[in-house]
């Protein structure tokens, strides 16, 4: 199966873990975090493992030379996205079952939407969320930055097509 990306057929031999910890480890180029967040356990030893394996070390190297770009913007929105659409349930969670919770289970709790955590004196917890609406006003802003440029581009072909120059002139 081949995968098509930032105009570059690339080969798609990599399980949807090694896929992901290629992705993370492109934006933040830390092999340990990449592994991490892509849901290896032994992380560090299986950052090490997977960036020798031939197969892993050319996915990164085509992604990265097809469009540096294209990705970070698509992790961008991404980001936005799930702070402005997530869920906060593993916040909850977090809340309420803080002392049942193993460090491992907390690893796998979804905490993305929290900006900080703070433990109180009588033992509450404090959490803040990113904002919201600052996510939606901010994915809005990127739509309508990559659809002024379609209309530009529309115009143009229009303008074109008016003049009555054809495509193969």
């Amino acid at each position: 199966m081949n995968l098509y990306f930032g105009g570059v057929f690339i080969s798609a031999k990599l399980n949807p873990k090694e896929k992901l910890f290629c992705y993370y480890f492109i934006i933040s180029n830390n092999p340990q975090e990449s592994a991490i967040k892509s849901g290896f356990s032994s992380p560090s030893k299986n950052a090490i493992k997977l960036l020798q394996l031939p197969k892993i070390k050319s996915f990164i190297q085509q992604i990265s030379s097809s469009n540096y770009d294209q990705l970070l913007s698509s992790f961008i929105i991404k980001g936005f996205e799930r702070i402005a659409f997530g869920s906060i349930n593993d916040s909850v969670s977090l809340i309420l079952n803080h002392q049942n919770l193993s460090p491992s289970s907390i690893n796998n709790l979804d905490l993305f939407n929290i900006s900080e955590i703070k433990k109180s004196k009588d033992g509450g917890f404090e959490i803040k969320f990113f904002d919201r609406l600052k996510a939606l006003e901010k994915l809005s802003s990127l739509s309508s930055n990559n659809s002024s440029s379609s209309d530009f581009l529309d115009a143009l072909h229009q303008s074109i097509s008016s003049s009555g120059i054809s495509h193969e002139d």
